[in-house]
């Protein structure tokens, strides 16, 4: 059941507001604003990590870079619009500048998918459903059809180079036993080795039919096309 003035009146603006809190905002925009280029270029630079390595075999964490590139736009935006220009500017490393600066990042990234939610919403390609005495919104394909082929479909693109992934590397999905876009993936492209392992959360997550969760790797063969 959709409540549209609740999720228009009071779920919406509260979300354009939650960036508001960041400790980031107190800072110098020129200080806040060469932190968060840090932060992305930190990300984009170890998004290969060598000391992971299995047969010589770099793992590549896209969601690392994903989570870069979709944060940073809207956490320019709120730092130059809404930090100070007052007080003294400093373009050096402070390590408490570069957690705050991560802080928003984070905000930023859950911001684009939450935003991404919305627009899917307005335009028909998402259904949602709210519950206000419980303050929940839950956003959700028209079909299960439609969620398997978009989880489907990410997988795909990855392994086909965009973004790069190169042969020998690995891609790591969560909450496979949730969706099942890589079991049909795999089933459709079973010339790669994938395997199913199970998820070890700090806390019990009694969402998951074992109190874990599943999560999937896949490895990306060098004669294998997609």
């Amino acid at each position: 059941m959709i409540d549209e003035a609740f999720l228009r009146g009071e779920v919406e603006p509260y979300i354009d507001k939650l960036y508001l809190g960041t400790p980031l905002l107190k800072r110098h925009r020129d200080s806040a604003a060469i932190h968060l280029l840090r932060i992305l270029e930190d990300s984009t630079r170890f998004v290969t990590m060598k000391q992971f390595e299995a047969g010589n075999k770099a793992v590549q964490f896209h969601t690392r870079l994903r989570w870069a590139q979709e944060a940073i736009p809207w956490a320019l935006r709120w730092v130059w619009r809404d930090c100070p220009l007052s007080d003294v500017a400093t373009l050096d490393l402070d390590w408490a500048l570069y957690r705050e600066a991560h802080e928003i990042m984070d905000l930023g990234f859950r911001y684009y998918q939450l935003c991404r939610c919305f627009v899917l919403y307005s335009r028909g390609f998402f259904c949602a459903d709210t519950v206000k005495e419980e303050k929940r919104v839950r956003f959700f394909f028209r079909s299960d059809a439609e969620q398997r082929r978009d989880a489907a479909s990410a997988i795909y693109s990855i392994l086909q180079d965009d973004p790069p992934l190169r042969p020998g590397g690995a891609l790591v999905v969560d909450d496979v036993d949730a969706n099942w876009g890589f079991r049909s993936f795999t089933q459709s492209f079973s010339g790669h080795q994938s395997m199913i392992c199970e998820a070890e959360p700090l806390h019990p997550d009694l969402r998951r039919f074992n109190k874990k969760g599943l999560f999937g790797i896949i490895l990306k063969e060098p004669t294998v096309r997609v």
